[in-house]
């Protein structure tokens, strides 16, 4: 099985990349964080898969673009595509940088848009395709101190 996983470096998504290794998928792992991406890509290859890795960041329209087509380009075709990214901002809604909170609109709802535009032609091409959009508990059940 060929799989793109963002948000690979840590927590759900190096725990994603494990099973599927474990399943003996060979997966492209994306983050911006190189040096964990080599860790996880590490671990993938102890638990049964090749990974290998697209430091990628997916604010970036253009490099998940780039991410999907040399996904293809290696792979042959993509079976699965899981857009996992993930950041937050915590604190008082007027006491956090508005940066801050467009840092978490731009990775958590445009990076998984960003993915599905890019991966999305492929599946059509192709006639198949899986495409998983993780999102946290955060996202559906408002939280005090995290308003974006």
């Amino acid at each position: 099985m060929n799989v793109v996983l963002t948000g690979a470096s840590s927590g759900i998504g190096r725990a994603t990349a494990l099973a599927f290794a474990r399943q003996g998928a060979s997966p492209i792992l994306a983050s911006r964080d190189r040096e964990h991406l080599r860790e996880v890509a590490h671990a993938c290859t102890e638990a049964g898969g090749a990974a290998s890795i697209i430091p990628t960041d997916v604010t970036d329209a253009a490099a998940v673009q780039v991410l999907a087509d040399v996904a293809v380009s290696r792979l042959g075709h993509v079976d699965v595509w899981v857009n996992n990214v993930g950041v937050g901002a915590i604190g008082l809604f007027d006491e956090t940088p508005l940066e801050a909170h467009r840092r978490v609109i731009e990775a958590n709802l445009l990076g998984h848009m960003h993915g599905a535009y890019a991966i999305l032609p492929h599946f059509k091409s192709r006639g198949s395709g899986t495409l998983i959009n993780m999102i946290s508990l955060g996202g559906w059940v408002p939280a005090p101190y995290a308003a974006a």
